[in-house]
């Protein structure tokens, strides 16, 4: 029932927008769409970036998943990039950084990579070729595979407190570590709702203590020094990850102010601390958290709140280039079909096929401008959020035509 009325409310088009508004838009944007392939029109983009975030407007997308491993290809081998986030446990994700970096030489595609992420062939070829790069031609300058979302599917903060645990052997953080864990343990789901729904049933008293214990974990963990300045690292990360689950639980995943955004922009300056100063790191995540505009539109219960790329445009300017992406043709999901005035209906205006479309360092005016900085429905998973085109993306990669991905059995 819920998702029948986010479908009839996403299908109604804002502001009085028609599908005859899009010819300017497509008549400038013929000349400029280039083929996907073609990297090179990214190149002069690049000067002052240090984060390339590579958006999807659909999870398990066959074609976003390929794009953005040729695209990685291109940009580990020609412009230093040292790492690649991903939208999946931070916790988890240090097993397949182990893994690309030579460290150990299996790897549990389904524990290291969550939200299903790791049963995909795609997937699991990227991680197979950041590997096979860092113990060949990159071993002088190896390439990290690093998570930077709330552990377990943001389903629990256990992955983060085991970790910990394995790290730091500190009496005082054992203690609270084991204090912590009982009452983590019952707030566990297999991902945020069923998990934030056990939070709530715990209690006003159970829940203060919980915040109570991961805020003094924070502390606890921050006086430390270990042996090696790497794991003092990973330590405090792993205490700051079980406090900003612990945030989200209590304040909610759809709250205006967007736990789980600002805690994976937080996780993402984190690594972008651990790379040189010239070098680059990729981000992989939904269009949705990738868009350098707050999230907007009836999917969001809470109406609009900032999204990761917000959060990171703010603070890194020119150094964050967002990277969206669209598709043409049938619908993956029934709810999200390409709407008059709409961005994927316009997008499709420009073909025929795929191509790559730049938007950064184009000023246009007029009514161009206008068409650029209107909110606009764009697919997103079941439904549509509001999309400014011109101000929530650097460039958009369109498919004109999509298919699911294919899980390893």
């Amino acid at each position: 029932m819920i998702r029948h009325l986010i479908v009839v409310v996403a299908l109604v088009v804002p502001n009085g927008l028609r599908a005859q508004d899009d010819s300017g838009f497509v008549a400038w944007a013929r000349p400029r769409a280039v083929a996907l392939d073609s990297t090179a029109t990214l190149a002069p983009l690049l000067g002052p970036v240090r984060l390339i975030g590579v958006g999807e407007s659909v999870h398990d997308v066959r074609q976003f998943f390929e794009y953005r491993l040729a695209l990685l290809q291109s940009l580990v081998r020609y412009h230093r990039v040292r790492a690649v986030v991903l939208e999946s446990g931070l916790p988890e994700g240090m097993v397949a950084d182990d893994y690309v970096s030579g460290r150990v030489d299996t790897i549990d595609f389904d524990v290291a990579l969550k939200y299903g992420f790791g049963s995909y062939e795609e997937v699991r070829r990227s991680v197979r070729w950041l590997r096979e790069w860092n113990l060949g031609p990159g071993r002088a300058a190896p390439v990290r595979l690093l998570g930077i979302d709330l552990p377990a599917s943001a389903g629990s903060m256990v992955p983060a407190l085991d970790r910990l645990s394995g790290l730091v052997a500190d009496p005082s953080v054992q203690a609270t570590i084991a204090l912590i864990r009982p009452i983590a343990t019952r707030a566990t789901g297999p991902f945020f709702r069923p998990a934030i729904a056990r939070y709530d049933s715990l209690g006003p008293a159970t829940r203060d203590s919980l915040r109570r214990l991961t805020d003094r974990l924070v502390q606890e963990v921050d006086r430390i020094r270990l042996p090696d300045a790497e794991r003092t690292r990973w330590a405090r990360r792993l205490a700051v990850v079980a406090q900003q689950t612990e945030t989200m639980y209590r304040l909610g995943a759809y709250h205006p102010d967007n736990p789980r955004d600002r805690a994976m922009a937080a996780n993402t300056r984190w690594v972008l601390d651990q790379v040189g100063p010239g070098d680059r790191v990729v981000l992989w995540a939904h269009n949705a958290h990738v868009q350098r505009y707050p999230i907007e539109g009836p999917p969001v219960p809470s109406g609009t709140t900032p999204s990761m790329g917000t959060l990171l445009g703010r603070d890194l300017g020119d150094g964050y280039l967002a990277i969206g992406t669209a598709y043409g043709g049938a619908s993956l999901d029934s709810a999200a079909v390409p709407v008059a005035g709409g961005i994927d209906r316009a997008l499709g205006g420009v073909g025929p096929g795929s191509f790559l479309l730049v938007l950064r360092g184009h000023h246009p005016k007029g009514a161009l401008a206008a068409w650029l900085d209107a909110s606009r429905p764009m697919r997103f998973q079941v439904g549509h959020l509001l999309v400014p085109l011109g101000r929530a993306f650097d460039a958009v990669a369109y498919f004109e035509r999509v298919e699911r991905a294919v899980r390893v059995r």
